[in-house]
């Protein structure tokens, strides 16, 4: 790899902004030498002194790329607009994008873009933030997830699960730019204001079948408390517009997907109201971990 770029989304992040930036900065330094890097930051009109402490610190670290700048302010547009904002900026063929509040874990991101090909790449994602004596239950909720998804994968219906919820966290899905740039995609995703992530697995994993390769070292710290984005209630309101154009595309989303989950599996799922479409951080930590293991280490995938 020649060179890449780092996009960051953000919007009123102000406290969390710079930490994201100093993990750019140590992926870089660490496994950047001979690349040429870009950054990209995209705030999406911020209330806050988002875009000012962006481009404090590229004032200061600016040596460490080719290019570094915060766009242009603009009137707030929602995430996808503010995303493809930045794609249309980028000119490298290769890139990631990433919310202002989560980090990299310092591994090499180069290596895994050179060895994706006409596929998209999971990995796991190691959350982080201010959750208590939850941790634990967190971890194992991820666990769970992310294990779930590899047995899907593995025989060939990951497409189908998704049609029951999504199973993939996107800080952790690696797609090549030029499934972004796809036309078909952007026209698809341009039906959004919010959501990005399922739309376009949708179209990638369930309707073309694009192959899927689950790799296991974490690349991406994901924020689960109250600095995310959007807080789960008000995350559930501006997003209502988002979910129902979700069920006009895919009317078969959450109504017949539940038939390719194992029946004793998606007892438990429902009984521990663990991934119902409304469930919230906090009843997913009521769940078993240790049951869920069980469930989970039988066939699931009919």
């Amino acid at each position: 790899m020649k060179e890449f770029t780092f996009i960051c989304v953000c919007y009123n992040q102000e406290n969390e902004i710079i930490e994201h930036l100093e993990s750019i900065k140590q992926v870089v330094l660490r496994f950047g030498k001979g690349i040429e890097n870009d950054l990209i930051v995209a705030d999406d009109a911020s209330r806050d002194n988002t875009a000012e402490a962006a481009k404090g610190w590229i004032e200061k670290n600016k040596a460490l790329f080719r290019r570094a700048e915060v766009l242009p302010k603009q009137p707030n547009m929602g995430t996808v607009k503010n995303m493809y904002r930045a794609i249309d900026s980028c000119t490298t063929e290769s890139f990631k994008i990433l919310a202002g509040d989560d980090k990299y874990n310092c591994r090499d991101i180069y290596s895994l873009y050179d060895g994706i090909k006409n596929e998209i790449v999971v990995t796991p994602v190691i959350p982080f933030g201010n959750f208590g004596d939850m941790k634990q239950n967190l971890i194992n909720s991820f666990k769970i997830t992310y294990r779930t998804a590899i047995a899907y994968n593995q025989k060939h219906k990951l497409g189908k699960l998704l049609l029951f919820r999504n199973y993939l966290f996107a800080p952790g899905v690696f797609t090549p730019g030029e499934f972004w740039k796809d036309s078909e995609v952007r026209e698809l995703l341009s039906n959004f204001v919010y959501i990005e992530d399922i739309p376009m697995w949708m179209k990638l994993i369930y309707e073309r079948k694009v192959p899927v390769r689950f790799e296991p070292v974490a690349q991406v710290c994901y924020r689960v408390d109250a600095g995310q984005m959007l807080s789960a209630t008000r995350g559930a309101d501006i997003r209502k517009g988002d979910n129902e154009t979700m069920r006009r595309l895919y009317p078969k989303r959450l109504t017949s997907g539940k038939k390719y989950i194992h029946p004793s599996y998606y007892k438990h799922l429902v009984e521990k109201s663990i991934y119902s479409s409304s469930a919230r951080y906090d009843d997913f930590f009521k769940a078993d971990p240790q049951a869920a293991e069980i469930y989970l280490e039988k066939s699931q995938v009919r």
